[in-house]
């Protein structure tokens, strides 16, 4: 249950037209026992607002709540004032209120031009400019003029140049490519969206090149999803490195460097994780390094080697990301090596099958046989290999490897580990990786 008010009459005294400063509680009780009065006898049942004029201004009590036996009022009515509404501060007044001589009500915004002019630079909402882009208010009379034609304003730029500090008319908009968010200028609308880098595409670029130039900064280049170039050295399935056109030609660069971009490339993305040795191993080989690709103690030597010159190189990022994955690295070249000795072990046991199975050509492939690399078996949740034997077979005798792909099959079967020809014409494996 709930008390009943005592009350008779619930009411808000509206002082805001009222120019007589209010101390306290006296001056209000001095100015409702001045009022009271001329309440008495009337109907406040007719109108729920009721008004006094006087040179000092206007007073205006609105009831809330009446009790309807005292519709109306005496000397006797019960009047509760559960609110007071009273005129702003001086200094809180809207200065364009003020200077139109009506009733200020109190502002909650600020134009710097008319405080800078010596006002107190208060304006209500009704007299504030907003412009789009920013929070910055002005009155009318100082609304921001368009930097390039000096129209009337319309928006701050949110670019990279402006950052939300520089106006511009409707006229000099330049609208992002999916035709929504901040507003820009033309200028920052270039640099947030430059154009792709392929002749005659007018798409925004939006990939950038992330190859390393002496300079130890990337190219940036830009181009547009569809024609943007990724070098997929994360594996096949996370997004790879962008690269221009200038600098998609990655075969013929020296293995030292293709390390140095690949690293280098890595840590400037969001969450920056270097390759493994054997992402390293497969982008070599891609790269026309088949040997160097499976010699993982060598790759191992190298990525040391880049990382004792980043800090002199002033890639104090590329050290730091690097010695992240140093322990990684070196544990995976301790598995790498006990693979190799396995695989060392079944390449000997094809040899001894090849020389017993192919009366003809056995003895001299047996003889030029060699280990290019041995992956064991994983069966995982997350995936799943077959235990796979890359071994090389020597130039001259390709052919006649090739033509025994049903003798592979059978070796395959006998040793229990899958048997695939380590490279083609072009140093590509052919088969699972």
């Amino acid at each position: 249950m709930t008390q009943a008010p005592t009350a008779q009459i619930e009411a808000v005294l509206d002082l805001t037209a009222w120019t007589v400063p209010m101390q306290g509680p006296e001056d209000f009780g001095a100015l409702w026992n001045a009022l009271e009065p001329s309440l008495h006898g009337r109907d406040l049942s007719r109108t729920p607002v009721h008004t006094w004029d006087a040179p000092q201004g206007t007073v205006r009590l609105e009831i809330v709540r009446l009790d309807p036996a005292a519709a109306v009022a005496g000397p006797r009515t019960t009047v509760s004032l559960v609110a007071v509404r009273e005129a702003p501060a001086p200094a809180d007044r809207c200065e364009v209120c003020a200077r139109a001589r009506r009733p200020a009500p109190r502002a909650g915004l600020r134009c710097d031009a008319c405080a800078a002019d010596g006002g107190s630079g208060r304006i209500c909402g009704d007299h504030a400019v907003l412009l789009e882009g920013a929070l910055t208010a002005t009155c009318a009379d100082h609304r921001p003029r368009c930097q390039e034609c000096g129209d009337l304003a319309s928006f701050w730029c949110a670019g990279a140049s402006c950052r939300s500090r520089t106006a511009w008319c409707a006229r000099h908009r330049a609208t992002p490519p999916q035709g929504s968010g901040a507003p820009y200028c033309p200028g920052c609308h270039r640099i947030a969206f430059p154009g792709c880098e392929e002749p005659g595409c007018a798409a925004a670029g939006t990939i950038a090149c992330d190859w390393h130039g002496p300079d130890r900064r990337p190219c940036g280049l830009k181009a547009c999803t569809r024609h943007a170039r990724r070098w997929q050295v994360f594996g096949p399935e996370a997004i790879g490195l962008g690269l221009c056109r200038a600098h998609g030609g990655v075969r013929d660069v020296p293995a030292e460097e293709l390390l140095r971009q690949i690293c280098a490339g890595a840590v400037r993305r969001r969450r920056p994780v270097l390759p493994s040795l054997q992402a390293f191993g497969h982008t070599l080989r891609n790269c026309g390094h088949r040997e160097l690709a499976v010699d993982y103690t060598r790759v191992r030597s190298l990525l040391a080697a880049l990382r004792s010159r980043a800090d002199a190189d002033g890639m104090r990022d590329l050290g730091r990301g690097m010695d992240r994955a140093a322990t990684r690295w070196d544990r995976e070249l301790g598995k790498l090596r006990g693979s190799a000795g396995t695989g060392e072990q079944l390449v000997e046991r094809l040899r001894q099958l090849v020389v017993a199975q192919d009366p003809r050509y056995g003895a001299e492939l047996a003889r030029g046989l060699r280990l290019e690399e041995y992956k064991p078996a994983i069966t995982s949740q997350d995936r799943s290999r077959e235990a796979t034997l890359w071994v090389l077979v020597p130039g001259h005798l390709r052919e006649v490897a090739d033509r025994g792909a049903s003798r592979l099959t059978a070796y395959s079967g006998q040793l229990g580990v899958t048997i695939r020809l380590a490279g083609d014409r072009n140093g590509q494996r052919r088969g699972n990786r």
